[in-house]
């Protein structure tokens, strides 16, 4: 068992590595009436994307139950803080594969959301 210490506000298990905090970001895909199947296929390909750049890839997320209120498919993503994560957005500017899948996905939601965490890992 590990005993644990706070130290400048990071928390240090001794006798372990540093907990480090990281960021998470989550976009939200809300499909139109009947696309959850092709939002989901759309996500999927725009992370084939970013693999094929060198660029995080992330989880793709499908929703297997609960209300329609909720996302139909999330994209999560971890970086080690905010300066990689803009380093990773700018990477994709101007990526005429990755606007195209964007362009696509804009015509099958209803609506997008971004949530930014932090956790410790």
């Amino acid at each position: 068992m590990f005993r644990w210490l706070l130290v400048a506000g990071v928390g240090l298990a001794i006798g372990a590595r540093p907990i480090r905090p990281v960021l998470v970001v989550h976009n939200y895909y809300y499909a139109k009436p009947t696309l959850a199947d092709s939002v989901y296929l759309t996500r999927l390909e725009a992370s084939a994307i970013r693999r094929r750049a060198g660029l995080v890839v992330g989880s793709v997320l499908r929703r297997t139950g609960g209300p329609d209120s909720l996302p139909d498919v999330i994209w999560e993503a971890e970086y080690p803080d905010s300066t990689a994560r803009a380093k990773d957005v700018a990477a994709l500017s101007g990526n005429h594969e990755f606007e195209a899948i964007q362009a696509r996905m804009e015509r099958l939601i209803r609506r997008f959301e971004r949530s930014t965490w932090t956790t410790d890992r």
